[in-house]
């Protein structure tokens, strides 16, 4: 009866000294992934400058960029609340939903890669324009967070 009574008066607790833990790692965590995004950006755009001057268009991929740290900052925020308030974070179906979205997401970027490898070896003979490394790695990026979003929210939605 005794042990009980603990665990019933732990789950009842707002937060605990591991919970600032957790907090500190999650802070810490997103704060590196954000500066490495914008230490690659700036790695890429320094690269186009010695090419040459540096197209207006080029600068269109902080938008992305810009949405992505604020959508990570939502999301620390969140996760940071659900800390402080003791509810769980992620539940069964939360993570049924992550892994379903990230399943197809996998399989949707598998055929994509197929389709771009295809590309890059007939574009010789169909005499398709070649697509610069730079640019597909940026698209790729973007078009796997766009897919998983995409799929975590409609997946998200149908459950409801």
């Amino acid at each position: 009866m005794k042990m009980q009574w603990i665990s019933t008066m732990r789950d009842m607790r707002k937060s605990g000294p591991r919970d600032g833990k957790r907090i500190f790692m999650l802070k810490a965590g997103a704060i590196t992934f954000a500066c490495l995004m914008m230490l690659v950006w700036f790695v890429i755009l320094f690269i186009e400058q010695r090419s040459g001057p540096v197209s207006p268009v080029f600068y269109l991929t902080l938008v992305p960029l810009f949405f992505i740290v604020a959508f990570l900052l939502i999301f620390v925020r969140r996760q940071e609340k659900a800390i402080m308030s003791g509810k769980q974070a992620d539940d069964e179906r939360i993570s049924a939903i992550d892994n379903k979205a990230g399943r197809h997401t996998v399989a949707i970027m598998i055929w994509f890669l197929l389709a771009s490898a295809f590309y890059q070896l007939f574009m010789d003979q169909l005499g398709l324009p070649d697509m610069p490394l730079r640019y597909y790695i940026w698209l790729t990026f973007f078009l796997m967070i766009g897919i998983f979003a995409g799929f975590r929210w409609y997946f998200g939605r149908k459950e409801l």
